[in-house]
């Protein structure tokens, strides 16, 4: 049989969702990605907890700003930009060495 079996409730169906393409995790351990309708972003356990609407085809997603909670948006035509309330996070954690402030605030 090829059907697969249907998501428990609340979790992301490719089935009605499309399917997820651009993805980055916030500090939090939030999945945001790009799929129909705009970009999605999940709970660790894959809970849906909301979608930002965008009028047009969402390619890629990515945190940025000066204090990480910047989402950019690349589309098909435009380049979003949207504030969130989460940072995103930073690869590898605190064993990076990374400041918080953005790539060279700290004279490097």
């Amino acid at each position: 049989m090829n059907a697969a079996p249907a998501p428990p409730s609340g979790k992301s169906d490719a089935r009605k969702d499309g399917f997820q393409d651009g993805i980055s995790l916030d500090a939090l351990g939030n999945v945001w990605t790009s799929a129909l309708g705009g970009v999605h972003c999940h709970a660790p356990d894959g809970t849906h907890l909301g979608t930002i609407p965008i009028p047009e085809r969402v390619s890629n997603v990515c945190f940025g700003g000066r204090k990480r909670n910047r989402l950019l948006i690349t589309a098909q035509t435009s380049l979003y930009a949207i504030d969130v309330n989460p940072q995103g996070a930073v690869p590898g954690g605190a064993r990076t060495g990374v400041p918080d402030g953005p790539v060279g605030s700290d004279g490097a």
